[in-house]
């Protein structure tokens, strides 16, 4: 086979689904529906994700976290994926998941966009931590290490507490108390 027969037997798998090509305009989506867009939304949707969960747990566990929250419910809306592919449906269609804005594109710009704010914490930790650090009198190399360490820590707090956040929302949405949800 060569590579036409490749461009062949994807075009005909996508010839009748509409919705895996860039010109197909979706409303309450930024852009045109294509590739671009679903980065962009999709970017956008994991962060929001993110700091929603975190604002919710935040505000139920110390009564902060209102606007954490109010910004997270910004950044997701009108930002969910037109065409939801879950485990099933990406088995029935593997060439289509890989070729849909929503499918496997989608899915590594939301994992990218809920990423973002452990990376940040992860790395203003470290940065504020290693001038301290080697100010203390510790050496350079020792500096360095503490500060990636500390840093470690600080981003996977900022996930835990996402994690717990959702958590904390599905347990509400079945209907438990704020004590039963948050124990």
């Amino acid at each position: 086979m060569n590579l036409q027969d490749y461009r062949n037997i994807a075009n005909s798998a996508i010839a009748n689904e509409e919705e895996y090509y860039d010109s197909v305009p979706r409303s309450g989506n930024l852009g045109d529906g294509g590739f671009l867009s679903s980065a962009i939304n999709n970017t956008m949707y994991g962060l929001g994700s993110v700091l929603d969960t975190l604002g919710t747990y935040t505000k139920a566990t110390t009564g902060y976290g209102d606007t954490m929250e109010w910004a997270g419910k910004q950044f997701e809306a009108g930002r969910q994926p037109v065409d939801a592919w879950d485990l099933n449906k990406a088995k029935g269609d593997p060439l289509g998941y890989v070729m849909s804005p929503d499918g496997l594109w989608g899915n590594a710009f939301n994992l990218f966009g809920s990423s973002i704010p452990a990376l940040v914490a992860t790395a203003a930790t470290k940065g504020a931590a290693v001038p301290v650090l080697a100010a203390a009198g510790m050496g350079t190399r020792v500096a360095g290490i503490g500060g990636s360490v500390i840093g470690a820590v600080t981003g996977g707090a900022v996930d835990a507490g996402s994690e717990a956040g959702q958590t904390y929302e599905e347990a509400k949405n079945r209907g438990w108390s704020d004590e039963q949800a948050l124990s």
